[in-house]
């Protein structure tokens, strides 16, 4: 059994790292696919919870408007204490 050595300039050595070259390339474009897919599930991901949060902005508006109206609204009313002569009690202290 001899032990030939090969060169670098060796067509088998040469073909060999072409056909690493060429399965590291396909990998690459691989996982190039993989990820920009990935990208796009994301980004849709995003744009749809953007569209809820502004959803849930204008309803948190809507109900802070409502808020405001029924408050304006209860501060009109007149008071229906009646207290009496002596006026209304006395503030307790706490602590």
């Amino acid at each position: 059994m001899g032990h030939e050595a090969f060169s670098i300039l060796s067509p088998v050595v040469q073909f060999g790292f072409a056909g690493m070259a060429v399965i590291q390339f396909a990998c690459i474009i691989w996982m190039i696919k993989r990820f920009l897919s990935i990208v796009e599930s994301t980004n849709l991901v995003i744009s749809r919870n953007t569209e809820a949060i502004n959803t849930n902005v204008s309803l948190q508006r809507e109900i802070i408007a409502l808020q405001r109206k029924e408050c304006d609204l209860l501060l009109q009313r007149p008071c229906i204490i009646d207290w009496g002569p002596s006026g209304p009690p006395p503030q307790q202290k706490k602590g």
